[in-house]
């Protein structure tokens, strides 16, 4: 948060609190004026009555959530909205927050809703938390329906689980659009928050299983509520860009956030984004795609309308692509193998546009594509004991791509659970294996694909499965891509993080105990293997001295990180 002096002898003065680096992105002004109506998210804003006798405070409103009903909300941290527990029902939330606008509390645009209760640290008790978070109802016409987030965008409706060496983004009130990288995850961090705006930071809460991000440039006091996004990489469904967490607190050098996913379950909500076809009268796009040398029909190439609406070619070639809202359209086809091609096409009401597309072979690849995401089980009474996930790498003009470095990271029921690095085989695929895989929801995305003279293109087919449950072999592929694996592929082992983690839980009490320690997490060395890091709030010889070199042979990385405080 950030506060502000109210009005003496007719002078405001800002003042920002909790870190005093260089302001980076793009200059964040914007995110702290008065926005048009409907406003996009990202901005300025908070609730009206978070001011104390000196002050007025103001954070960030975050993104748009819907309940099961359709209702609207904005979502950002309960110390922005519900002012840590001591807001009540109904309060109006303004945009931009007051102190953008000399501690005034015009431009309402919202109502606090609900937030999960911040549970503060107690006569040596310290009870967990999972979240930071709150819901404001959205005023009919003050907010944009489709959840926009300035300088980002619309964003998908799905959401992604964070993973180390993961690229993020963010928009926010104080340091606008910024770009950094998850460093650690499952932390576990006390956190400073003050109890009245201006005030001390006198009460402390702990928080498990955060998101540690990198970079003192990513934010600053008043980003708090930023919704946290991937960077680099986008929905396989939907093409745009997924929420990862929700930014609440940092310190001089890092960020901390909450991962999505929870704050969803526990506010019983759902991300607003996604392909949103805006009301009004639609056509519909149809046509052939041929390949340009000898008209023969191309099956599963993907045609797409600059709606963000799309189809799929049959074994026929032939596609169709219903409700497209009229106007001058551009619309594009694109084929392993082919050349895109992109047309104009004009769309009437009522009626269908034909469009046909020649699409030109094409002899050399530039791209790595990852083509298939294939589960399957092995070992064990049942076969069921381990777990393999085969990667499939290819180019772009449909040829197996041997001896590339392919790196995955894997996420179990919505946490991080291990990472992996190998070399293809000679039919594009490499198998990881996770020895006594537990059961339970796995995701698996492709952080990177190095091959010379190709570059990779960034993402990987939706894929999950739910070991003990799904049947096997499970096949996740593009359009057009074999899904069987016809040879043995190299075997690499995942590094799960799970034995860190572990490690980590079974010392963190007697971590805590060691003055100057405000957290620990779990993160990668340089050679991606897993390292428990320890935060300390200075530079300590004593209290260095006392953490050990590893925990149950997990080696132990000491980072001094400032104290952690509400952003």
């Amino acid at each position: 948060m950030v506060k502000k002096l109210l009005y003496l002898a007719s002078i405001s003065f800002l003042v920002v609190m909790l870190s005093q680096n260089t302001v980076l992105g793009d200059d964040g002004p914007d995110h702290q004026i008065h926005r048009a109506r409907p406003v996009e998210l990202g901005v300025s804003g908070g609730n009206i009555n978070d001011r104390s006798l000196r002050y007025c405070c103001s954070g960030t409103l975050g993104s748009l959530v819907k309940d099961s009903a359709g209702i609207q909300y904005v979502l950002s941290n309960n110390h922005v909205l519900a002012r840590s527990n001591q807001a009540s029902t109904g309060d109006e939330i303004s945009q931009p927050g007051q102190i953008d606008q000399s501690c005034g509390q015009n431009f309402v645009v919202a109502n606090l809703s609900d937030y999960v209760p911040i549970k503060f640290k107690k006569r040596g008790s310290a009870p967990p938390n999972k979240v930071d978070a709150a819901i404001a109802a959205v005023i009919g016409g003050e907010v944009r329906t489709d959840g926009s987030v300035l300088d980002i965008g619309t964003l998908s409706n799905n959401t992604v689980a964070a993973f180390i060496g993961q690229s993020v983004q963010k928009s926010g009130r104080t340091t606008g659009h910024t770009f950094g990288s998850v460093l650690a995850v499952d932390v576990t961090v006390d956190i400073g928050y003050s109890r009245e705006c201006g005030g001390a930071f006198n009460q402390v809460a702990r928080f498990v299983n955060q998101i540690r991000i990198g970079g003192s440039d990513f934010s600053d006091g008043g980003d708090s509520g930023s919704l946290i996004v991937e960077s680099g990489n986008v929905d396989p469904v939907d093409g745009l860009p997924r929420a990862v967490g929700l930014l609440f607190a940092g310190s001089s050098s890092s960020t901390l956030a909450n991962p999505i996913e929870p704050i969803l379950s526990l506010l019983d909500v759902t991300m607003v984004g996604g392909v949103v076809v805006p009301p009004g009268p639609t056509g519909s796009v149809s046509g052939l795609v041929a390949n340009a040398d000898d008209g023969s029909a191309i099956a599963g190439a993907s045609v797409t309308v600059d709606t963000g609406q799309s189809g799929i070619t049959d074994a026929n070639g032939s596609y169709n692509i219903a409700d497209v809202p009229v106007g001058e359209r551009s619309v594009t086809a694109s084929a392993i193998g082919f050349a895109s091609q992109g047309q104009a096409v004009s769309v009437s009401e009522g009626l269908d546009s034909d469009v046909n597309f020649a699409l030109s072979p094409v002899s050399l690849p530039s791209q790595s594509v990852v083509e298939c995401v294939i589960y399957n089980t092995n070992g064990g009474k049942n076969g069921d004991k381990h777990l393999l996930i085969t990667i499939r790498i290819g180019d772009d003009i449909g040829n197996p791509v041997a001896n590339a470095q392919v790196n995955i990271a894997v996420s179990l029921n919505g946490s991080a659970f291990g990472v992996g690095s190998g070399l293809t085989n000679g039919d594009g695929d490499l198998t990881f294996t996770a020895k006594n895989g537990r059961n339970g929801e796995y995701v698996t995305t492709v952080t990177d694909v190095v091959k010379g003279g190709l570059v990779f293109d960034g993402s990987t087919p939706a894929n999950s499965f739910v070991k003990g449950t799904n049947a096997v072999p499970a096949a996740f592929c593009l359009s057009g891509s074999e899904s069987s694996v016809t040879s043995t592929a190299s075997a690499v082992l995942i590094t799960s993080l799970g034995r860190a983690k572990d490690a980590k839980a079974r010392h963190s009490k007697a971590l805590f105990a060691i003055s100057g320690v405000v957290g620990h997490g779990v993160g990668l060395s340089a050679n991606g293997k897993p390292v428990i890091e320890v935060y300390m709030r200075h530079e300590n010889s004593a209290g260095r001295a006392r953490i050990p070199a590893a925990l149950n042979n997990v080696p132990v990385r000491i980072v001094v990180t400032g104290p952690f405080e509400a952003f």
